[in-house]
């Protein structure tokens, strides 16, 4: 747990080096309680560390999404993919509907190889996402894995070790995974291809990566990469549009087997050759047939024409138009959802007239079983759209809808959001034209951006939010952003001169932590204790970030009164009570879990067990 030797931000240590990653991300990410810290002999004893807080990684990111059990197994597909990972990079190019995420779901459950999966998405471009996400997804069959480039990703006490540190570290465990053929599939790559830092730390990550571990690479479009090397070398295969469409065979077996309504042949071949094998299309089909005659299946087979989105749009509509007129209103209006649950659906209607809780669970899993909604992941309960549907759907509501009305539904979203996810919450306050709620919504996600690394999402909004006067938190997020890009003096200029002290509670703490890590990185302990001092006399600062501080103080070096093992251990536990009775349980846990690391170094093992017991419970 001892500071990396190879971050130049950190300041050389007076006695032992302190084994303390102090920072607000300092309550979210545990590490084991093997291989903890060495006690070193010196003048003061060292010191136990509270672990880096990383972003609380969304589990549908990284499992595959749930099969349903209408899906058809293409073997001429698995058997080329099976193929293609003999090779180092495969790429997977088709727009969108055309299977490539089904194929890769169920490419990941056969036994050929290991599968990590990463669905990306634009909240991804930064390097620390990536990173972060890079480790979780690898973590699914080594829980271990990454324990230092998370470590890494903390570094001082509110900011992070240099990429390529970071890199570095991801690198070498890299090499340390089990020879066993693995395969990481990324999947949307097309939501990142536009940040050349994303696609350099992924070209670092192919080119650094052992050989028992492969890449697919499944996106809209040709990515990016840097991969003509690879390809001159024979390590780069490709499955285009053209593989990934249904043939005559497999439309056939999809509708008797999969979907249960076998084609007569005329039907078959028309709806062959107008849909030329798109996937989203099919499925679309299914949905229109469902419970009509074969005369009405027929007729709705020859009227299929056009180009492909003309042809979305017709079967899109075919859908809708055969939902009740209740349905038909919970699908269309959905449609402003990211993920469609419940508690967010009920206020898309009318004051007056919102369905309950129960009747909107209902709605959607009735049209959960019609084909046309999916969950997030296998073990999510959060619904979405197929995309292509829900831009169809969206385009209706602009039509049905005015902008005011839109704008309406939005912001009860959002009001509703606000205490479960303030950062979903400015998403909508932003549509809803709410800049001011939604600045200050932003402002309130401080706690939540700041000490969990959900800088693709902060930025994005901050980036939609620039004819608004800055809330200081976002300062302090931007400032943030560049001390971890090592800018230093940039980051100081933003924070220079600006008075937080009529500013909510949250984001005077968010700030001066900031300015904590300012005055860590400049090297300059006069500032980090001055701030230590303005965030402890606040009455008004937040529990968590006090507590953060104060261990902060027992734990550094550069404290007149540095704490012993035994000591911090108390300390630990008493910050996890007051953070379990206000129920940050997982905080707790974490608090505890470094008392425990604490115990283990003053060689109090039956105190470590019991302690390290707690924080499992």
């Amino acid at each position: 747990m001892s500071l990396p030797d190879d971050d130049p931000a950190m300041p050389p240590p007076s006695t032992a080096v302190p084994d303390v990653k102090r920072s607000t991300r300092s309550q979210m990410v545990a590490i084991p309680l093997t291989g903890g810290l060495k006690r070193e002999p010196a003048t003061e004893p060292a010191r136990a560390s509270p672990e880096p807080t990383l972003a609380p990684v969304v589990r549908s990111k990284i499992e595959p999404p749930q099969l349903r059990a209408s899906t058809l197994s293409r073997g001429r597909l698995l058997d080329a993919l099976a193929r293609s990972i003999t090779q180092r990079v495969t790429l997977l190019i088709a727009e969108a509907g055309y299977g490539k995420t089904t194929l890769l779901t169920d490419f990941s459950r056969r036994p050929v190889a290991r599968c990590l999966w990463y669905k990306l998405d634009s909240t991804d471009q930064d390097w620390v996402t990536l990173v972060n996400y890079l480790v979780a997804a690898v973590r699914e069959f080594e829980p271990a894995f990454g324990e230092r480039t998370l470590k890494l990703l903390a570094g001082d006490p509110t900011s992070i070790a240099p990429r390529d540190a970071v890199l570095g570290s991801l690198l070498a465990e890299l090499q340390l995974l089990p020879d066993i053929q693995t395969v990481l599939i990324l999947d949307d790559f097309h939501a990142i291809d536009e940040s050349e830092e994303a696609c350099e730390v992924v070209m670092r990550v192919v080119n650094g990566a052992p050989p028992a571990l492969r890449f697919i690479v499944a996106s809209r479009r040709r990515p990016p990469l840097l991969l003509a090397r690879m390809a001159s070398m024979g390590e780069v295969a490709e499955i285009g549009t053209d593989a990934l469409r249904f043939s005559r065979d497999e439309i056939e077996r999809l509708f008797a087997e999969g979907y249960g309504r076998p084609l007569a042949p005329d039907v078959l071949h028309e709806i062959d050759a107008r849909t030329r094998g798109w996937a989203a299309t099919l499925q679309l089909v299914n949905s229109s047939i469902r419970g009509k005659s074969e005369s009405a299946v027929r007729t709705l087979a020859h009227s299929i024409s056009g180009g492909e989105g003309r042809l979305y749009d017709f079967l899109a509509q075919e859908v809708l138009s055969q939902l009740p007129n209740g349905l038909r209103e919970f699908v269309l209006r959905s449609a402003l959802l990211q993920g469609i649950q419940p508690e967010y659906v009920t206020v898309l209607f009318d004051e007056g007239h919102e369905p309950s809780h129960e009747i909107a669970q209902g709605w959607i899993e009735e049209v959960d079983g019609l084909g046309i909604l999916s969950r997030t992941s296998e073990r999510s309960a959060v619904r979405q759209f197929h995309p292509l549907f829900r831009e169809f759907l969206l385009r209706r509501l602009a039509k049905r809808f005015t902008t005011a009305e839109l704008r309406h539904m939005h912001g009860r979203v959002a009001r509703v959001a606000a205490t479960r996810d303030p950062l979903l919450a400015c998403h909508h306050y932003i549509e809803a034209g709410e800049m001011t709620e939604a600045m200050h919504s932003l402002g309130t996600s401080a706690m939540l951006t700041m000490g969990s690394g959900r800088w693709g999402t902060a930025s994005e909004l901050i980036g939609r939010l620039q004819d608004v006067p800055a809330d200081p938190v976002v300062a302090a997020i931007q400032a943030r952003r560049l001390l971890e890009d090592g800018d230093v003096a940039a980051a100081a200029e933003i924070l220079s001169g600006m008075d937080v002290s009529l500013e909510p509670p949250a984001v005077r703490a968010v700030f001066r932590h900031t300015q904590l890590s300012l005055g860590w990185r400049s090297r300059d302990s006069e500032a980090v204790f001055a701030t230590l001092r303005e965030i402890e006399e606040d009455e008004e600062t937040p529990p968590l970030l006090r507590d953060i501080a104060q261990v902060f103080v027992d734990a550094s070096p550069l404290s007149p009164t540095p704490v012993t093992f035994p000591a911090l251990s108390q300390r630990l536990q008493r910050m996890a009570s007051r953070q379990a009775e206000s129920g940050h349980t997982y905080h707790a846990a974490i608090s505890l879990h470094n008392a425990a690391i604490a115990e283990l170094n003053a060689a109090r093992y039956r105190e470590a067990i019991r302690v390290a017991t707690l924080a499992l419970e």
